[in-house]
Parts: C-alpha cells; structure tokens; sequence
C-alpha cells in the first residue's frame, strides 16, 4: 500500500497514509498517519523549521525516494522530486521547481550541486537536511551553493524528533514526544535516544521505540534560550562505530575532525572491513600524496591498519553513511554497552 501511495495510486483507505523511509540499510521501513496526525506533523515542522517569512510565502521542494500524502499538506505549494532521477535530472527538476525551501538528505543535495547541470537560477531563502548526520563540511558546501542558511532536522519513519535552532544544536520535540537517554559505555557524552510518540493517534503508536542512532551531548544551554533539551547533533548509527582490538570505540566526529581538513572537504568514507583493518575509500581524483596523508592520520587516530580503495559510486536513493562496519555485522556487539535509560530532562510545559 505504502508502493502504491508512492506511485500516485488509491490504497482504498481513507484518511491514512501509507509511507516508505529511505532505509538506511536497504530495506526501507513502513509509517502509517491518520489525518490528524498528518496536520500536527505539518504544524510542527513549520512552527519549529521555518523562519515567518517563508512560512508565508515559501514554495517547497522535497527531494526523497518516496512521495506521501505527507508532504502536500500546503494547497499545492510543495513539490515531491525523486531521487531516482539521479543527480542531473534532480539538478533540473529543482530549476524548473524554482523553490524558496529545498528539503533532502544532505548526501544526496551535495551530489546535485556538484552535477555539471546544477544551475541556481532561482533564490532560495532555506535548505532543510535530514536523513543523515550533517557534517561541517556538506553544511558549508551547500551553504554556498544555495545562498541560504542550512538547518538540520531529526527525523525518521517513525516521527519528527527534533530540529536544529539557528545556532545548529539540534532541539528534542519533547512536548511532542518523550526521549529517554541510554548512554554508550565507551563513547563519552553519546547516547541512544529511545522515543515514546505522545501525540500520534492514528494506528501506528510509538511507545519506547529505541532508535539506532546516537547523539552527541552539547554542553550548557543553548544560546537561543529554547526550554528544549538539545544536543550537538546526531552522528551517525550505532552499528557502524569502528572498533579497535582492544573494543575501544572509534568515534565518526573525530574521524571527520582528522580527514575531512586533510582532504579539502573531499568524499571519503571508512570501513571497518575486519578486525583492526579500516579500510579509507576516496574518489579516484584524490592525489597519492594527500591520500597517503590522510591514511598515516587515520592510523595514527585509530591505531588500526589502514588500506586505501576507491569509493564505489552510490545510487542517490542511497543514505551515505561516512563510517561503515562490515566486521562483525551487525549490532549486536555494541547492544551490549547500552546502559539503563533515564529520563531527558525538559521544561515541556514552558515549551508548549
């Protein structure tokens, strides 16, 4: 049914929903939404996304895999453009939208301004990223290829869970959903965020959903005075943290923190392809010197041998994911030093 929405089809039920995430791993997951809960999503992502002036007069363009009823929401002033048309034909349908929002993972809307038929023609006002941690690096790339500021949000299948200030920390919606907290034993101020759905009310609840992704904590208040918990940002999921011989956590800030300078903001990812062997995959066009450079800092950073192969060229409709753990698969090694959730802590009634 969630197919078949996508493709412009009736399902036969009315007032529902049906939708696809980009999947993560390949094997997208399934949301259900009542109409009900189909506006207060609408509401909260404008009130907590949009500036005034664009919520007024802005036009939107969603760059996803998968269309819903969930996006047209706005009488006619949102357009779905599929990442299936790859980074050219995305390129062009943005020029023909001409939109003053521009909505997608961050991945897949750098691959389009880099695209030689990427033309700007039109003034954007916001660029809207979710889906994938947003690096430094991708934030300023697009930054300056669209003109206008970039914010992040957190959200997934299963609910809109918190959007970034103008400052960039990342604020819990957590008038609107309750977050618990499971440290990581190892990983100093991380933790993976468990979600209760407070507000939904249509046939898919959320009751202590635990995610597999992990927040970076942020220290003091945030300067915006927003009573929102928030956080530093989202880094990536838990099952792709690289881990040495001695089962310490490698941890993907400090990864981006070395390589990316090293590279000049180029494409790499790190793979974890066996027991204390990362393997650092870069663009062909990248010179034997600065890779050979950015391998020694990855060495010396992690402690591991490091192999250099190319970066095999990715489908847009694909997440990006800068760390990648192929040994062992799986997560199971990392559940194990989740420790008992608390309780973020909010002051949702000055929030609401």
């Amino acid at each position: 049914m969630a197919q078949l929405e996508a493709e412009g089809g009736d399902t036969g039920h009315r007032g529902l929903s049906f939708g696809l995430s980009t999947g993560t791993t390949g094997e997208p997951g399934v949301f259900i939404t009542s109409e009900r809960d189909r506006a207060r999503w609408l509401g909260s992502f404008l009130a907590r996304v949009l500036p005034p002036a664009l919520l007024l007069r802005g036009r939107a363009a969603i760059l996803l895999c998968h269309d819903s009823q969930l996006y047209h929401q706005t009488g006619g002033r949102t357009t779905h453009i599929s990442l299936s048309l790859g980074a050219e034909g995305c390129a062009r349908a943005l020029e023909e939208a001409r939109p003053g929002i521009v909505v997608g993972p961050p991945s897949a809307l750098r691959r389009i301004v880099e695209a030689g038929g990427f033309r700007r023609r039109f003034p954007v006002g916001l660029v809207v990223t979710g889906g994938e941690p947003l690096w430094p690096d991708d934030a300023a790339l697009l930054a300056d290829a669209f003109a206008a500021p970039v914010r992040q949000v957190y959200q997934a299948a299963e609910g809109f869970f918190a959007a970034a200030c103008s400052y960039g920390r990342l604020h819990f919606n957590t008038d609107l959903v309750r977050v618990e907290r499971s440290p990581i034993e190892g990983a100093p101020d991380r933790f993976v965020p468990i979600i209760t759905d407070l507000v939904r009310d249509g046939p898919q609840r959320m009751v202590r959903y635990r995610t597999d992704d992990v927040a970076m904590e942020a220290s003091g208040p945030c300067p915006c005075g927003s009573a929102l918990p928030s956080v530093a940002g989202i880094e990536g999921r838990l099952a792709d943290y690289p881990i040495d011989p001695q089962d310490r956590l490698l941890l993907p800030q400090d990864i981006n923190a070395v390589l990316s300078p090293a590279l000049a903001g180029s494409w790499f990812r790190v793979t974890q392809t066996d027991r204390g062997i990362l393997a650092l995959e870069l663009p062909h066009a990248v010179p034997g010197p600065q890779a050979a450079r950015a391998m020694r800092l990855l060495y010396e950073l992690s402690g591991m041998a490091v192999t250099r192969r190319t970066l095999p060229s990715l489908p847009l409709t694909a997440k990006f994911r800068r760390t990648l753990r192929l040994s062992p698969p799986g997560t199971a090694p990392l559940l194990s030093r989740l420790q008992p959730p608390v309780m973020l802590s909010t002051t949702s009634r000055n929030a609401a």
